[in-house]
């Protein structure tokens, strides 16, 4: 493999710079085309092709003049903001000459990046990928376990475990193909990307539901801040759904107000789990264990998505946070239920 991470041109508002390294963000400050050109060896491993990591906006990838590969033109011109994120792996003709990645940005496309590229064959590529995700492929498993589980031994539960097994099988279905959808691994099924953009938002918006659900049903006395919130995620789901259907704001756009939303329902959480009576709910200390780690989770999450992009691309506190969280409630609910 012959990796890309520097050497790269970055030609935007008729403005060139040199030895560029990856990542390379390009902002939407003009609309117009931002180019990223790179000079490719003749001597590279055989079969190999172009493989990239690009978010967001739409772009063409040219050889030597010759245009190879188009992704994204027809689904901005259909009204989408974001255009789908993942990696895509794209043959290139043999010999030395430039490559040229040209982003299009218009006034409705928040952006893009380019965080990886590398010349290497598409299998070795695609495995490479696979080690790179192994703790989310087991976080993946571990999760659709987990709802496995608890729909098969749910219907002999009773009493309160009984009432929160739905919103547990959905919390840890719901968070296996978010991190399906946000890793990349869903595109080994489904090559659409505009497709598994729209599965990665819709799933993370359900994850504080189906969490306020199951603390809800934990707490053995009713509390308002959580219905609140509760009400409040499902009116932004349906805003959000409505808006992005009629091409009005894209699931993009209306990020920001969802991670107020999601900080506002762990911190409920929180204040609700903390202030319950310990006597009254059981295996409290397991459930306050597991809030615990959703709220460092999420706020890492949050600094790590607006104070370092990049990073936030490659790796994820939340992810792990929120594998803790539901074997936690996994923990609380089963061992309540074998008490029962």
């Amino acid at each position: 493999a012959i990796p890309l991470d520097s050497e790269w041109t970055l030609l935007s508002a008729g403005e060139a710079k040199e030895d560029v390294p990856l990542p390379i963000s390009m902002l939407p400050d003009a609309p117009g085309q931002v180019s990223l050109t790179h000079t490719v060896p003749a001597q590279r491993p055989e079969n190999s092709a172009l493989c990239i990591f690009f978010y967001t906006a739409p772009f063409t990838v040219s050889f030597n003049g010759e245009e190879l590969y188009k992704y994204g033109t027809a689904a901005a011109l259909d009204g989408y903001q974001s255009v789908g994120s993942g990696f895509h792996i794209i043959e290139l003709p043999d010999g030395a000459g430039e490559l040229r990645i040209t982003a299009y940005l218009a006034d409705n496309i928040p952006g893009a990046i380019l965080s990886e590229a590398s010349l290497m064959p598409g299998a070795a590529f695609l495995s490479q990928f696979l080690r790179g995700h192994i703790f989310t492929i087991a976080a993946v498993f571990i999760l659709f376990a987990v709802f496995v589980y608890t729909l098969i031994s749910g219907g002999s539960r009773l009493g309160k475990s009984a009432g929160s097994t739905q919103p547990l099988a959905l919390l840890a279905i719901t968070a296996a193909i978010w991190l399906s959808a946000r890793s990349g691994l869903l595109q080994l099924f489904i090559n659409d990307l505009v497709l598994i953009n729209g599965i990665d938002f819709l799933s993370f918006f359900f994850l504080p539901v189906f969490a306020l659900s199951f603390v809800q049903r934990r707490l053995l006395l009713p509390d308002r801040r959580l219905t609140v919130c509760l009400a409040a995620n499902l009116l932004f789901i349906f805003a959000s759904c409505t808006l992005h259907v009629l091409r009005i704001a894209d699931f993009t756009q209306s990020l920001f107000i969802f991670h107020l939303l999601l900080a506002t329902s762990i911190v409920c959480i929180v204040i609700s789990v903390f202030r319950a009576g310990p006597a009254r709910v059981p295996h409290m200390n397991v459930l306050q264990a597991g809030v615990v780690i959703l709220a460092c989770g999420g706020a890492l999450e949050l600094v790590t998505y607006y104070v370092m992009s990049f990073q936030f691309l490659r790796f994820s506190f939340f992810e792990f946070s929120l594998l803790a969280f539901t074997l936690c409630m996994l923990y609380v609910w089963n061992s309540e239920s074998r008490e029962i």
